[in-house]
């Protein structure tokens, strides 16, 4: 069985995010061409010198069609162009702090990276992870996984946030309704990669993610339609009752997720409180994403996944954990990962001359139960330096 190497490896600082090994500097050795069942793709071939490694890299495919604000998206039969152009980076995701000039709604993209030769291995299908709120397939790079390990790579991106899984309460009967956007894209996006798996000459899938990637991992295991394209699962740092964040609090499946609504309406004059809440999200339909993100993320309201939409979940995703009914014929590998969030203190200023090793080192220990603290701050001291020099 071919080696998967389950970190895909990304640090940050503000918007500047970098993979194990960034290709963005290299001259490509020159274009190359992917047939999937939607059409060709032109992407591009680069050769890693320091590392020996050749791989193909092809960027923003789309896999399914997106169908406006708070709708599910739909299968995609053919690309806009063909060849469709997948030698560029494409916006991100719309989310906090994101502009209209990198971020978009109509996001449904996902990047291949496949070994030079012959064998391409198996599939590895990243889902990124950044509290269902944040994130990019542009902040990876499957480079180091296509090129020293064989595999050929796909990383997707999905809607986020408000936009990905806005819900309301639904008093006359009881229920939730709508919610899950962002999960039905993974599964859009997986069901578009089993497709294509003879064309990508692949035949198994392994789902990997870390984070909210790896809650969805676990998530997507509890989808009946899901399972039917996945050989294997990896659950990085993520499991499957850290999807549901904030449902066993009460501000799910109650009129308390209406409030946030009323809120959001309240802040732009074409949106009356006064009527419905169906009929509010109708009003909200049409402001601007990045104002709706920005009013959203200035009152902190966080939209995760649901256990029961009527789409994505047709029955009680938690109750069908509980009592055991999950397939019982995929591999499934899950556990946290080491120094889990340690670049998130790296970037938080807790790196700096202000404060002083042995203070930062102390923090660091008492948030984060870091044994060998000293280690993990020289680690992290080198990471951000390397930021500094060749990001920023």
């Amino acid at each position: 069985m071919r080696v998967i190497f389950l970190s895909i490896f990304c640090i940050s600082k503000g918007q500047f995010f970098i993979g194990p090994y960034d290709v963005s500097k290299i001259q490509p050795e020159g274009d190359v061409e992917l047939r999937l069942n939607q059409g060709r793709v032109t992407g591009q071939k680069f050769q890693i010198d320091s590392l020996g490694y050749i791989v193909e890299i092809y960027k923003g495919i789309p896999y399914a069609q997106y169908n406006g604000r708070w709708t599910y998206a739909s299968p995609i039969s053919q690309f806009s162009s063909n060849p469709f152009n997948g030698k560029n980076d494409v916006p991100i995701c719309a989310q906090a702090g994101s502009t209209s000039d990198f971020s978009i709604e109509n996001c449904l993209t996902l990047d291949i990276y496949r070994p030079a030769g012959d064998d391409k291995g198996e599939i590895l299908f990243w889902i990124h992870g950044g509290g269902f709120s944040t994130g990019a397939s542009s902040f990876y790079s499957g480079v180091e996984q296509a090129g020293k390990y064989g595999n050929t790579v796909v990383v997707i991106q999905y809607r986020l946030g408000l936009l990905g899984f806005m819900n309301y309460y639904n008093v006359e009967n009881d229920s939730t309704a709508g919610g899950n956007y962002g999960l039905h894209d993974q599964l859009m996006a997986l069901k578009f990669v089993f497709e294509n798996k003879n064309r990508l000459d692949c035949s198994r899938i392994t789902i990997n993610g870390e984070s909210a990637g790896g809650a969805s991992v676990a998530l997507l295991l509890l989808n009946d339609e899901a399972v039917e394209y996945i050989d294997g699962a990896v659950a990085q740092s993520g499991g499957t009752l850290t999807g549901f964040t904030g449902y066993s609090t009460g501000n799910r499946n109650s009129p308390v997720v209406n409030r946030r609504i009323q809120t959001l309406c309240d802040s732009f004059l074409d949106c009356d409180i006064t009527t419905s809440v169906a009929t509010q999200i109708e009003s909200l339909q049409n402001v601007d994403f990045v104002n709706l993100v920005e009013v959203n993320t200035n009152n902190s309201f966080g939209w995760e996944p649901l256990p029961l939409d009527g789409t994505f979940y047709t029955t009680d995703a938690i109750q069908k954990y509980k009592t055991n009914i999950l397939p019982s014929n995929i591999p499934i590998v899950t556990g946290t990962n080491s120094y889990e969030g340690s670049d998130l203190i790296a970037y938080g200023n807790y790196l700096g001359p202000f404060e002083g090793k042995d203070a930062i080192i102390n923090d660091m220990t008492d948030l984060y139960y870091v044994t060998d603290a000293y280690r993990l701050y020289n680690d992290l001291d080198e990471r951000f330096e390397y930021t500094l020099e060749h990001l920023l």
